[in-house]
């Protein structure tokens, strides 16, 4: 289950103020991540489609699919603030190659697994939990619930959660851990993410 836990790390928790979707858009929400994620599934498990072809399409459903500047925020948690306005545009960039790079690292690992969407529901904030199954070839399936919310009009995902684990807390825990190690110094963050960006992009 390598794949599913990595591949799925790079969706993440958002808590900001959500747009209540009407009761009707949870058959909605469940198609569109249904959609979304088959299709990732396909150019993920296609042989014949080159590694950074591969890259390039996932980099594009994250970008249509996710609010990448409002996880990459969350994602510092409480260091946001400390970090520098000229800063924020450097951290943005680096955190969406980052997480491209390593979870498309990752594509080698799928080994033809079944996605099925398994029903939705408004829960109390107004977000759409869209509960789903990764089912391997071998073992038990995986459970996958997606929190899909209203942002500006159009369903973005905030947060997977892989047999009921905030793959967003994960994340803030892990940049937590980094800044906590350099003495709060968020900048030395930034300078990871670059870092990092370069050695996988060498791979």
């Amino acid at each position: 289950m390598t794949f599913i836990k990595s591949v799925f790390l790079a969706f993440f928790l958002l808590t900001f103020s959500p747009v209540a979707f009407a009761a009707d858009d949870t058959a909605k929400a469940e198609s569109f991540i249904d959609a979304r994620v088959k299709s990732a599934l396909e150019f993920i498990g296609d042989k014949d489609l080159p590694f950074d072809e591969k890259k390039k399409k996932f980099s594009g459903v994250l970008e249509s699919s996710f609010d990448l500047k409002t996880i990459a925020r969350f994602s510092l948690g409480r260091y946001w603030h400390a970090l520098e306005d000229s800063d924020k545009p450097a951290y943005f960039s680096a955190f969406k190659e980052y997480i491209v790079n390593v979870y498309s690292q990752r594509f080698k690992d799928y080994s033809g697994e079944v996605f099925k969407t398994t029903g939705a529901r408004i829960d109390q904030n107004g977000d759409v939990l869209v509960n789903s199954s990764l089912i391997p070839a071998d073992g038990a399936a995986v459970s996958v619930t997606w929190r899909v919310r209203d942002k500006k009009g159009g369903m973005k995902v905030v947060d997977v959660m892989i047999e009921g684990v905030s793959m967003a807390v994960t994340q803030r825990s892990d940049f937590s851990s980094i800044v906590s190690r350099n003495g709060g110094d968020v900048s030395m963050l930034l300078a990871h993410l670059q870092d990092q960006n370069k050695k996988l992009a060498a791979q």
